[in-house]
């Protein structure tokens, strides 16, 4: 089985993956959150064992793993225990849980500092780049990392864009005002008085 590729569609919800590349682990809420979600988008249970076992390995070695994971990945694709089907989690059953010290999931932007005061999210048009923007900056994400690339100071920024080609972006303000960005300099070039009121 190739490696379930971490990129684009995991940034937004699932950013603590990273913590499971890094850790060769996670908790069980995180491997529960995550596991349901890989087999709704139809990861099969062999490959799930496989996939789990490859990143666990490197800290618990296999045996370790197949004794003590092994059993609960097999009991969510119905093969163990009670055989219920699972589902993944709602958004909301994500949003109202509590994560503990240590846990790496849960909503990113209801739980995580960094993450935390989002108005708006938008991919560029190659998917190379991804901005958010909140009551006072604009940051520049590398999606495939969740690492922030740039902040930017701005207005309160309510929406944004890519403008086709990536070099530029446009942040739509709560105070009428679209702010140009260039993402690669990381600079405001231009705030265009656009609206009496909210963009």
């Amino acid at each position: 089985m190739e490696r379930v590729p971490f990129g684009i569609d995991w940034f937004i919800c699932y950013p603590w993956v990273i913590e499971l590349r890094e850790d060769h682990h996670l908790k069980h809420g995180g491997r529960m959150q995550l596991g349901l979600f890989l087999k709704s988008v139809g990861l099969t249970l062999d490959d799930a064992l496989a996939f789990w076992k490859a990143e666990f390995s490197p800290k618990v070695g296999a045996e370790r793993f197949d004794k003590e994971y092994a059993y609960g990945i097999r009991h969510n694709y119905e093969k163990e225990g009670k055989r219920i089907d699972y589902t993944p989690y709602s958004c909301q059953k994500i949003i109202s849980s509590t994560p503990g010290v240590g846990d790496h999931h849960g909503c990113p932007f209801r739980h995580f500092r960094s993450l935390s005061g989002f108005r708006s999210v938008t991919l560029s048009s190659d998917n190379t780049l991804l901005m958010s923007t909140s009551h006072s900056a604009v940051k520049i994400w590398n999606p495939s990392t969740g690492s922030c690339l740039r902040t930017i100071d701005s207005g309160y920024g309510l929406c944004g864009l890519f403008v086709p080609g990536n070099k530029y972006a446009v942040v739509g303000t709560k105070a009428g005002t679209l702010e140009i960005i260039d993402v690669g300099s990381g600079t405001c070039v231009e705030v265009v008085e656009a609206h009496g009121g909210s963009v």
